[in-house]
């Protein structure tokens, strides 16, 4: 199953989310590509549906990650994560729906196991190697 991740960098903060299937988890905004959708379509659905009122362009987008994992919803289940940063920021207030429970800005000073694994063991260090997060 092919995922989407987006990272929102915002001030060298990363915005992470929990949602009713994350576990306790914080993940990224993001979710399943659909039967017929490319990775960017997928990326502009899951950002329009998990930020109500942001709209975004599939050419906002930047693949810097793929990789293979078990789903933070499923342990059971091996998914193929696609990490893209948006190149556009939010320009809406972030608001709690019935799916997205918290919206947090992650810093790098803060306990990095409050986060999914594709976050931790992942994008972490892709960040921190290109000096995103601080």
């Amino acid at each position: 199953m092919n995922v989407v991740g987006i990272c929102f960098i915002k001030n060298g903060k990363l915005l992470v989310s929990k949602s009713r299937t994350s576990r306790g988890f914080y993940t990224l905004v993001g979710g399943k590509v659909k039967n017929g959708e490319d990775i960017y379509s997928a990326a502009k659905r899951e950002c329009e549906e998990e930020i109500p009122g942001f709209t975004i362009s599939k050419k906002d987008f930047n693949l810097v990650l793929d990789f293979f994992e078990h789903a933070t919803s499923d342990y059971n289940l091996i998914i193929h994560m696609h990490i893209l940063i948006s190149k556009k920021d939010i320009d809406v207030e972030l608001k709690t729906s019935d799916e997205i429970l918290k919206y947090h800005w992650y810093s790098l000073d803060e306990n990095p196991n409050i986060l999914s694994s594709s976050i931790k063991d992942h994008f972490l260090p892709y960040a921190k190697k290109n000096g995103l997060l601080y």
